[in-house]
């Protein structure tokens, strides 16, 4: 029996190089949500506005594993980050036409909950695209988290 499974270098490559470009993007997004929030409601706004995107984000992560499981990974992770591109744009268009706080925190309310519901499918979807053994291969090219560098800094010494 041959137990060696060929890896989807391409695919793989695709679905990596995806989660880094949206990992800047969200960056990008903080920081601009962040300015508009201050243009617009001063330092309070910020506040509303990151605790508008981490609770969503922090409840749905709770369940994103569960919605996964049952419809699929890659259903998931496909839908939410198509969501998202839509989110984004539409979202664009309310704040240009209504420039309030009341925008931006439906924003980023609807943007906490995708990113909660996709976010477990990426680490179900890697493993199909890499089987077996080429698995740690896959694994350490993608993205590190912010934990993962926490910790690779403790490790070192650094921090």
């Amino acid at each position: 029996m041959d137990t060696t499974q060929r890896m989807d270098w391409p695919r793989v490559g695709a679905l990596i190089a995806g989660q880094g470009v949206s990992l800047v993007g969200d960056s990008m997004l903080l920081i601009a949500m962040a300015w508009t929030a201050v243009r617009l409601g001063g330092s309070g706004a910020v506040t509303f506005l990151i605790l508008c995107a981490t609770i969503p984000k922090a409840l749905m992560l709770v369940f994103g594993g569960a919605v996964a499981d049952l419809l699929g990974p890659r259903f998931v992770l496909l839908r939410t980050a198509s969501g998202r591109v839509i989110l984004l744009a539409l979202g664009a268009v309310g704040v240009y036409l209504a420039e309030d706080v009341a925008t931006l925190a439906v924003i980023v309310v609807v943007e906490g909950v995708l990113l909660g519901l996709g976010a477990p499918s990426f680490g179900s979807v890697l493993p199909g695209l890499a089987p077996g053994p080429n698995l740690v291969r896959a694994n350490s090219s993608t993205p590190p988290s912010p934990a993962s560098r926490r910790s690779r800094a403790r490790r070192s010494g650094r921090g």
